[in-house]
């Protein structure tokens, strides 16, 4: 090494070893870290879980693309209940030579015989219905997204409070061990020691708030805030805790008020619609005709007449039977998807009831039996450090595993949230959308 700085300029030489000193100063002089959780989470002005689905449900382009839809669909319907068109038509006859001619106009009424009309118009309503349930499976699958997002970033910055709150506490740790150090009563490999560790904990710190950063990013997106727009949360994890019916009553509420089976069934009748449609189209139909007529032989002879008529139209030969059978096949198969569904929906419904009673057990298990007693591991071994029974390895090693621990309970906690949600979703319960 001084061979390779014998080889350049002085002013280089003075320049590298003051950066040395520089950066050796700023790795061993810790500085308190502030609370950066504070920047993301404001109990009192933040945003709730409930205003987040709001401001998604009201900000998502597709979701609006979906109203619009249902919108159309229920115009259909007024459309549909209209009668059909009447039709008007106008001719003459003229004498080439002479002044004799005929004129008649006449307007032509379909009937719509056989219930045409109501048909057509339950086969709008249906097609409006199923457009008005994807508009609810939307807002079922917004809610969701945002409400796990919403749970995902407060653990990420419960797990940013936690490494701020041990490095804080490894920073006071080295500072001690330092005077200790200047007064010749520690060994500086132990301020070392510490020193590293405190690094490391800066460096977790730095990759902890990096992951917040990125959460916010993602739930302003299904939110639909701009990227600049600040944003602070309002929740915790540990209001996760609810008393749940049983399960048969929240599978009666799933196969009841399920979106996406409610649209199963609609799809049902609507292609049962489509058949009653189909055989009524196959009937005989009728138009009626009325008009006026005049007839002029002469100025002294002429006649004016009331016409009237009435118009069949015949059926298909085969009485639009491959329509009628293309209508069944279509139900059959619907039938077959509104069965699996059904059949789905009530795993989903145990699945997730099963899942969020494991997790809340399994969250008070880390909370009492592991967190707790690592607490108190933690501190009987900090003071026995300081007394000189232990040494600096155990107390960091302790640390370290405590540190684990906690980030432990508040993945039980998120674990917990989310389970929520999922019970929420696969019932359509009410508390999944606030509006």
């Amino acid at each position: 090494m001084s061979m390779i700085l014998r080889g350049l300029p002085i002013c280089l030489v003075f320049a590298l070893v003051i950066i040395g000193h520089a950066e050796r100063a700023e790795a061993q002089t810790p500085v308190s870290v502030a609370n950066s959780a504070a920047k993301y989470v404001d109990q009192s002005n933040g945003m709730t879980a409930d205003e987040a689905v709001k401001s998604a449900i009201e900000n998502n382009e597709q979701f609006l693309a979906l109203l619009k839809e249902a919108e159309s669909a229920e115009r259909l319907i007024e459309q549909a209940e209209q009668r059909a068109r009447m039709s008007v038509s106008a001719n003459g006859l003229q004498q080439a030579i002479g002044k004799s001619h005929r004129y008649s106009i006449q307007t032509s009424i379909p009937l719509e015989l056989g219930g045409r009309r109501n048909a057509r118009v339950l086969v709008a309503t249906q097609k409006a219905k199923i457009k008005r349930k994807r508009v609810e499976q939307g807002e079922s699958e917004i809610a969701t997204a945002v409400r796990r997002k919403f749970g995902e970033t407060l653990a990420l910055i419960l797990r940013l409070e936690l490494t701020e709150e041990m490095l804080n506490v490894t920073q006071n740790s080295y500072r001690l061990v330092q005077a200790r150090v200047v007064e010749g009563k520690t060994a500086p490999l132990e301020e070392n020691m510490l020193l590293v560790e405190v690094n490391r904990l800066r460096s977790a710190r730095e990759t902890d708030e990096s992951k917040v950063q990125i959460a916010l990013l993602e739930l302003k997106n299904l939110i639909g805030l701009s990227v600049n727009t600040p944003l602070r949360l309002k929740g915790d994890l540990k209001d996760s805790l609810t008393n749940f019916p049983l399960l048969a009553e929240l599978t009666e509420r799933a196969l009841q008020t399920r979106p996406d089976l409610e649209l199963l069934r609609a799809t049902v009748d609507l292609a049962d619609a489509k058949t009653d449609k189909a055989k009524k189209d196959g009937k005989f139909d009728a138009s009626a005709t009325i008009g006026y007529q005049r007839l002029r032989i002469s100025p002294a002879v002429q006649f004016n007449y009331v016409v009237f008529g009435m118009k069949i139209m015949l059926p298909h030969a085969n009485k639009s039977r491959d329509a009628i059978e293309a209508s069944v096949l279509e139900s059959q198969a619907a039938e077959k998807r509104r069965d699996f569904a059904e059949l789905s929906v009530r795993k989903e419904v145990a699945n997730a009831l099963i899942r969020y009673t494991s997790a809340v057990r399994a969250k008070e298990i880390t909370r009492v039996g592991v967190v707790g007693q690592a607490e108190n591991n933690l501190d009987v071994v900090r003071k026995t450090y300081e007394m000189g029974s232990r040494s600096l390895l155990d107390y960091i090693a302790e640390q370290r595993r405590y540190i684990d621990y906690k980030n432990g309970l508040i993945k039980a906690e998120l674990a917990v949230y989310l389970a929520r949600i999922e019970v929420y979703r696969a019932t359509f319960a009410p508390e999944l959308i606030t509006k």
